[in-house]
């Protein structure tokens, strides 16, 4: 992350396990002890037994994929609007698969489609203070080398040399997240 970020780099707080029920449980119990979250946080796990999607549908989460959940300070209006916030961070990312010459597509409102099947999904909520957002939160899944379900795609189908290393995936993640905290607001940037 820090070579590919550059000065850009911020200073993450990580956690990384093997294997976990679900990444979303570890973050929040890290929040919950942590008081006012200075700076963005992650959970990382190698394997999630029971990762959660969109409408409280179990997510597949073998190993060879990248599975975290994620906390962002944030600063801006926003009320109801984790909806925007997720498509912020959905076009983030996908810009970031652009780089590397992928057609990602972004399937309203969480999944990122690589030619017709899913590639990630991400699962956004924040946390506010009256209007106020005062932290992002996203739970994030991509396949890059794991089994994938029915309509599903991993990254290591496509034949290209570089593509397969969820560290490097990793990283890619954490700065689409930077590129959302740094430009903030309720996330209207990405419309």
């Amino acid at each position: 992350y820090r070579q590919m970020a550059g000065s850009q780099a911020r200073s993450w707080r990580l956690g990384s396990v093997p294997v976990c029920s679900s990444t979303e449980v570890l973050l929040q119990r890290w929040l919950q002890g942590s008081g006012e979250l200075q700076q963005p946080c992650a959970v990382v796990a190698a394997h999630q037994r029971w990762g959660t999607g969109q409408w409280g549908r179990r997510w597949s989460s073998p190993r060879g994929g990248v599975w975290l959940s994620a906390a962002l300070p944030w600063q801006g209006e926003g009320a109801g609007r984790a909806g925007l916030l997720g498509l912020a961070v959905a076009v983030a990312f996908a810009e970031r698969l652009e780089r590397h010459g992928l057609p990602v597509r972004i399937k309203w409102p969480n999944d990122l489609v690589l030619y017709g099947r899913k590639l990630a999904g991400l699962l956004p909520s924040v946390v506010q203070r009256g209007s106020r957002v005062r932290l992002l939160r996203i739970g994030f899944g991509l396949n890059i080398s794991n089994p994938v379900p029915i309509g599903g795609i991993a990254l290591d189908q496509l034949n290209r040399f570089g593509l397969v290393d969820p560290a490097h995936w990793t990283a890619e993640v954490f700065l689409a997240l930077d590129r959302c905290q740094r430009v903030g607001g309720d996330g209207s940037w990405c419309l």
